[in-house]
């Protein structure tokens, strides 16, 4: 019996998409990700205001969230203003919460 499996991905594509789910899966992180879904664009203060967060741990997070392409931010004045990267991270942070509402 022969195997004839091959995983799809090189080793740099999958290191990509490992540290991609891992900056997903930090909580804060994902209810960040989640509030810009239906907010599509907000400051460090809206975002610390409504998850009742300091504007330090948010801003910690955005720049780890940035840091791995799932954010763009303009600056706006003196505001910097968020939002997510593409609608692939909208796509996928709606098919998690998905599976997560087939679950319970």
């Amino acid at each position: 019996m022969t195997n004839n499996h091959k995983i799809p991905y090189d080793d740099q594509t999958i290191e990509i998409m490992a540290g991609f789910l891992k900056a997903m899966s930090d909580p804060n992180r994902l209810k960040i990700l989640l509030l810009l879904s239906v907010s599509q664009e907000l400051n460090v203060i809206s975002i610390a205001q409504t998850l009742n967060m300091t504007h330090s741990a948010v801003s910690h997070q955005l720049n780890m969230l940035k840091r791995m392409r799932l954010l763009t931010s303009k600056r706006e004045g003196k505001n910097v203003i968020y939002s997510l990267a593409d609608d692939h991270i909208y796509s996928i942070i709606n098919a998690a919460a998905d599976h997560a509402l087939e679950i319970l």
